[in-house]
């Protein structure tokens, strides 16, 4: 993937979470948020969900997403578990992966902070939509820690 496609589908999914009232914040993690993707680099999104299983539960949202607005085409999927998160790993046409990792909001609680969630957050975090300030007051937590 270049700059310019991990841009559009940056755009698609804030749009997205946006748009769906249960989907509470989304983030950008991984290479892309350190700046040192590699050409087969996958795109890492953290997605803050009410309930992140119901989303597991139902995966035709997956093949049913409208990839084509950001100039791609659903190709296919795995599921993986990472303790309390999920993750979808979307391989999308032309050659690039997107990997949505769903948790729950007590994913980025503060107190205290789980050692998993400080990690990802001291890697590279960026927040891309945080619709009740969850991300943000993590940021300022681990920022003053």
């Amino acid at each position: 993937m270049n700059h310019t496609q991990v841009e559009q589908l940056l755009t698609f999914a804030q749009g997205f979470v946006e748009a769906q009232p249960t989907l509470r914040a989304l983030a950008l993690c991984g290479s892309w948020a350190r700046g040192n993707p590699r050409p087969d680099s996958d795109l890492d999104l953290l997605i803050v969900a009410e309930n992140p299983q119901r989303w597991r539960r139902r995966q035709q949202w997956l093949r049913d997403l409208t990839f084509e607005t950001a100039g791609f085409h659903y190709a296919q999927h795995r599921t993986a578990t990472y303790g309390v998160v999920w993750s979808a790993h979307v391989e999308l046409e032309p050659a690039a992966e997107l990997e949505l990792t769903f948790a729950s909001p007590t994913w980025a609680s503060t107190d205290p902070i789980d050692p998993g969630t400080h990690f990802i957050i001291s890697d590279a975090f960026r927040v891309l939509v945080d619709k009740d300030g969850l991300l943000g007051r993590l940021l300022e937590v681990i920022s003053h820690a």
